[in-house]
């Protein structure tokens, strides 16, 4: 898990299993993938988030609704 703010934890998984390629095409790694609650992918960061607040903000706007996605 993940823990965003103070109150809100979003959900987090993490594997080493090539059928993930089912989720999203891998351009490098590590890959950070949001996966709305219907499995549709939402969005996708390939490499090291720059700042724990960049990751942040992805959580917020692809995990916890605050927005539709691309």
């Amino acid at each position: 898990m993940l823990a965003v703010g103070r109150d809100e934890i979003a959900p987090s998984y993490q594997t080493t299993s090539a059928s993930i390629r089912s989720v999203a095409v891998l351009q490098g790694l590590p890959t950070t993938i949001f996966i709305n609650a219907a499995g549709k992918t939402m969005f996708v960061h390939t490499g090291q988030y720059d700042s724990p607040g960049t990751l942040e903000q992805d959580v917020r706007a692809y995990a916890l609704g605050g927005s539709s996605g691309p």
